[in-house]
């Protein structure tokens, strides 16, 4: 038996397992990052975000939100939002937030136009100064763009259910309503 290539063989066999371990480990954490980015624009890490219950910061999305109407809006005089709070980190906070313009027909209140939609809003400070916000973007892009602006644990939460849905439109209307004196 020939042993002169004995040491090229071991050689050879601890270089593809090197090599082999080497790709598991890369490809390990390539498939990390990446599922990290494709649900959210920042890593996430436990025990940083916050739960709801801010009322303050509720509040606080509810004006600025407000104030982000559209010239074009219909009810843009009598127009409020309404919000569910899913949580907040350091710089930014999760919500649903819904929004409608009223107007007044023969001394009834009538709705314009509405959205319903996840929200990030940047926010600065302990008094929570929303100073930004995005949404998810319509069609095809509405799912990569909301796994890119929600972390992933506020993502898996899903829409809010009808009963949800049904309790900010009920807040927006009772705010048009005292705006408008019914």
């Amino acid at each position: 038996m020939d042993t002169t290539f004995e040491p090229m063989k071991n050689t050879v066999k601890t270089f593809i397992i090197v090599a082999i371990v080497l790709i598991g480990v890369v490809s390990f954490f390539a498939v990390k990052n990446y599922s990290s980015k494709n649900y959210s624009g920042f890593a996430e890490s436990v025990g940083r975000l916050q739960a709801s219950g801010n009322n303050k910061l509720q509040s606080n999305i509810n004006s600025y939100m407000e104030s982000k109407k559209s010239e074009y809006d219909l009810g843009k005089d009598n127009y409020h939002c309404s919000n569910i709070l899913y949580g907040y980190d350091d710089k930014y906070a999760y919500a649903w937030v819904y929004c409608s313009g009223f107007m007044s027909k023969e001394g009834e209140l009538e709705q314009g136009t509405a959205f319903s939609i996840p929200t990030r809003l940047e926010y600065q400070g302990s008094d929570f100064k929303i100073v930004d916000f995005q949404q998810p973007m319509d069609g095809d892009l509405y799912d990569p763009t909301l796994r890119k602006l929600f972390p992933k644990r506020f993502y898996d939460i899903g829409h809010p259910s009808n009963a949800e849905i049904n309790k900010l439109d009920q807040e927006v209307r009772d705010k048009a309503r005292i705006k408008s004196g019914d």
